[in-house]
């Protein structure tokens, strides 16, 4: 023993007492306290009530310390060298802790060398007391004042040889071997009754023996009825834990059908609100488009007037240019017939000379006359050959103007069917064939490393309508672009686009994986004064804005409203 330690025990309120390697010596006045401490020893290791020798007390509570409830006693032992009692898990020393309550049940702890607790059962403390040959309740062993008392003072041989018995457990040995013999006896007479009736029982045995085999049988027909019930109660659940499996697997498809279904209903009504944006923007168009086929109509008719009005004046000075040269071949006619007649009255009438030269003035007048219509005839004709040449060239431009309007309005009508057509779907506006080609990427998407991004301008939403035309502009070389994640993903989606008669597309192999750029904002304009192109657009994926940031430079472009 290394150590004792009392609290509230006996006549002690709080006493250690340091033991050494060999013997120990405990001297005090009568009443001090010293039998307290071999008591404490022996009562911490498990010693009953009446093996501790003190007559006052009935139970190990009488020795808790009277105005207190409990008394606590802890008892260290030395577990060094080759007997030490497990000591990878006790260590050097075994403390022993037991704490005695006057209400409710007692508490021991075995504890180790650093104070973990390691049992707290009785059936321990026997263990170790064996290990170390501690038996309390022996009084060689431990021998209390009474005990000491009774053996020195008495005088009766009989007496110290009982005690002699008791303290080698020949007593006890004794005690057990008689009660062995009376069980020896016991047991030959229970065997001489047995014996006699061995046949009455064999007889019995066989009779019990055939009904045995009879409810054997009948057992076993029984068991046999019960594995049938049992296998066909368990073949039913078999049945229906595999339907329930199946049904569970159905469920489960379903439910990822269900999420799947939700995603794309979700997917549906966000492009649904899209296009109705694209829609009310279309219509709009639209509006405008019809006001200008009108406007353009009106003036197609006003043309078609004026080109009538001046086709009707050309006919007009067709007919004058042919009346006059009616005119000037009557005139011309005239003339001749008049220098006929001059010639034939000057052969005739050559002494009538007063006469003759008086007609000849006359018609000489007359041929004058006759000269200067033909002159103003032929002036006429040539004005009415330049109103003819203005009016010609007048038609001509009219119907340019004509075929220019007829082509304005085909395609007006062209970008109206446009219209309506992108209306239902967008990405018609990027190339005729492309809704195919991104059903084509949606089927095939398992085929890729990552499922493409495209067209880019699907993915860029414009926050201000008033800034369409420049950011169009700006991000024009990647709007019809598609974004993977490796070449070998490039050339499937050029391979889909030439099987969807797409061609050229332009495919970007990007970083997937890298997150959206975090561009500092000294790098950027200052937003209270300058707008820039990243300002007005919001990007679905960050692939798409990081494209946008290497090859449109989107946070450094800036925008500005015309004078």
């Amino acid at each position: 023993f290394v150590k004792v330690v009392m609290v509230n025990f006996m006549c002690h309120h709080h006493l250690t007492v340091e033991l050494g390697p060999r013997i120990n010596y405990i001297v005090g006045e009568n009443g001090s306290g010293k039998s307290a401490v071999l008591t404490a020893l022996t009562v911490a290791l498990g010693a009953k009530a009446k093996s501790v020798g003190r007559s006052s007390t009935k139970s190990v509570k009488g020795m808790i310390k009277s105005g207190t409830q409990q008394a606590k006693l802890t008892v260290v032992i030395s577990n060094d060298g080759e007997d030490a009692f497990m000591p990878a898990t006790y260590g050097r020393t075994i403390i022993i802790e037991k704490v005695l309550a006057k209400v409710g049940a007692n508490s021991l702890k075995i504890k180790n060398a650093q104070g973990e607790t390691i049992g707290t059962k009785s059936d321990e403390l026997a263990r170790i007391t064996d290990h170390f040959a501690i038996d309390v309740d022996n009084p060689i062993v431990v021998m209390t004042q009474d005990m000491a008392k009774q053996f020195l003072n008495s005088g009766d041989d009989g007496k110290k040889y009982e005690f002699f018995l008791r303290a080698t457990l020949l007593q006890a040995v004794q005690e057990r071997a008689m009660i062995a013999k009376n069980s020896v006896d016991e047991m030959k007479m229970v065997l001489d009754e047995h014996n006699e009736n061995i046949p009455v029982l064999k007889k019995n045995i066989e009779a019990l023996q055939h009904e045995l085999n009879a409810f054997e049988r009948v057992e076993q027909l029984r068991s046999k009825s019960i594995d049938f019930r049992r296998r066909y109660a368990w073949s039913k659940i078999t049945q229906m834990e595999r339907k329930l499996a199946e049904e569970r697997g159905k469920l489960a498809k379903y439910q990822d059908e269900k999420a799947k279904l939700i995603e794309q209903i979700s997917k549906l009504e966000k492009a649904r609100d899209d296009a109705k944006k694209q829609k009310d923007i279309f219509q709009g168009q639209h509006d405008e488009y019809m006001a200008k086929v009108t406007t353009t109509a009106a003036e197609r008719r006003a043309i078609e007037a004026e080109y009538k009005e001046a086709a009707r004046q050309l006919q007009k000075v067709k007919t004058d240019q042919l009346t006059e040269e009616t005119k000037i071949k009557q005139l011309s006619k005239k003339t001749k017939d008049a220098e006929t007649k001059i010639q034939r009255v000057v052969d005739m009438q050559k002494g009538e000379t007063t006469q003759v030269e008086a007609n000849i003035q006359r018609f000489n007048q007359a041929m004058v006359q006759a000269k200067a219509d033909v002159t103003q005839c032929e002036q006429h004709i040539e004005q009415l050959e330049s109103t003819r040449q203005n009016s010609k060239r007048e038609s001509t431009v009219c119907a340019q103007r004509h075929r220019g309007i007829e082509a304005g309005i085909d395609n007006i009508r062209k970008q109206i069917a446009t219209l309506k057509s992108t209306s239902s779907n967008k990405l018609v506006l990027y190339h005729s064939k492309m809704p195919a080609l991104v059903d084509a990427i949606e089927r095939r998407r398992g085929d890729f490393s990552k499922p493409p991004l495209g067209p880019v301008g699907t993915h860029i939403t414009l926050k201000n309508q008033e800034w369409v035309t420049p950011v169009e502009e700006c991000l024009s070389g990647v709007m019809n672009s598609f974004v993977v994640a490796t070449p070998q993903d490039m050339d499937k989606v050029r391979k889909l686009a030439q099987e969807c008669g797409v061609p050229n597309v332009n495919v970007v192999c990007v970083n997937f994986n890298r997150q959206r750029y975090n561009i500092p904002s000294e790098r950027v304009p200052n937003p209270s004064q300058f707008t820039t192109v990243m300002s007005v657009i919001e990007c679905t994926h960050d692939v798409i804005f990081n494209l946008c940031v290497d090859q449109c430079q989107i946070e450094n472009s800036v925008l500005l409203k015309d004078e």
